[in-house]
């Protein structure tokens, strides 16, 4: 399958040595705390209080508040039932999901609901989380009602901060960080997955599956813009007999990316390209197209847990 990687397609760009629009893709802020870290998206403004570290976007939107860590003997479906139930109680209150979820960092279980008591509105995406026996209740919020547009942004950003986060020293090894040979690209990755040794690539695949995520960093002249990098991709994947089944530019923890959705010989892949000064770094997520929406939340986060240092 690994042939299906498009690493050797990055020695086909022929990028401008000068360019007019430079991209930005600054990676997200490190939010450190006592207990744990977790990171979220640089615009986003710190508003700590006695009870929680909150964070609120520019242009209002949202607020992501992280309570601290307290040791507990209690298991995570325990503590689901428990909110579960003081939720349902609540007459303000309509659960729209709530489910178990393993994020890079522990279990947790993941409940979305809306509040609605007394004209005030929030949508809130609410993660219960045991690493280490360390209780973490890792909420986010809408200040009033938003278009679904802003709000799908919303949750998306939460959801990709919740795969940052990380407790302190924590005694779970269900996932396991892994580095390239030079110690500037890393991944966290399911015990059930292996690092496989490809060159000028830091590859990961699932031992038992057909999943495979890689990492590789191309150095260029200068920094490109977004639509130059944008049309001589697409060229090239046309040219190598790719179907580009749509594109668009996502915002990661690692940073601003391009994403192409591709399709070839019954694989599906999602290849996200980060340009931070005068590095390219290509992401791609790879899977047979029958099993994509099977891994698809699995590979995103894998995704959310990638590190990038250019020095």
């Amino acid at each position: 399958m690994q042939r299906g990687l498009l690493f050797f397609l990055l020695f086909l760009l022929v990028l401008p040595t000068s360019a007019q629009e430079t991209s930005s893709s600054e990676a997200w802020r490190w939010v450190v705390t006592e207990d744990m870290r977790y990171a979220v998206p640089n615009d986003w403004m710190s508003q700590p209080n006695r009870a929680s570290v909150q964070l609120q976007p520019q242009g209002e939107g949202g607020i992501i508040a992280v309570y601290g860590a307290n040791e507990t003997d209690m298991t995570i479906e325990a503590i689901a039932a428990g909110e579960e139930m003081r939720l349902s109680n609540a007459s303000y209150i309509t659960v729209l999901d709530s489910r178990p979820i393993a994020l890079p960092s522990a279990n947790a279980h993941r409940i979305e609901y809306i509040a609605d008591e007394s004209g005030v509105y929030s949508h809130q995406v609410y993660y219960l989380i045991l690493a280490d026996r360390h209780f973490i209740h890792f909420r986010g919020f809408t200040n009033g009602i938003l278009d679904d547009a802003l709000l799908q942004m919303f949750i998306t950003t939460f959801d990709r901060a919740a795969n940052t986060l990380q407790v302190v020293e924590p005694d779970d090894a269900s996932w396991i960080l892994y580095a390239d040979e030079t110690n500037r690209t890393f991944i966290r990755i399911p015990s059930s997955w292996a690092k496989s040794e490809v060159t000028n690539a830091l590859t990961v695949r699932e031992l038992l599956g057909d999943a495979i995520v890689s990492l590789h960093i191309n150095t260029v002249d200068d920094t490109p813009s977004i639509a130059t990098l944008r049309n001589q991709l697409l060229r090239i994947y046309t040219d190598e007999g790719y179907t580009v089944t749509s594109f668009e530019e996502v915002q990661l923890p690692v940073g601003n990316a391009l994403l192409f959705r591709l399709t070839r010989d019954a694989q599906r892949q999602y290849q996200y390209i980060v340009v931070r000064d005068r590095h390219l770094l290509f992401i791609s997520a790879l899977t047979p197209v029958n099993q994509f929406a099977d891994y698809e939340p699995l590979l995103q986060q894998i995704v959310d847990t990638v590190e990038f240092r250019t020095n």
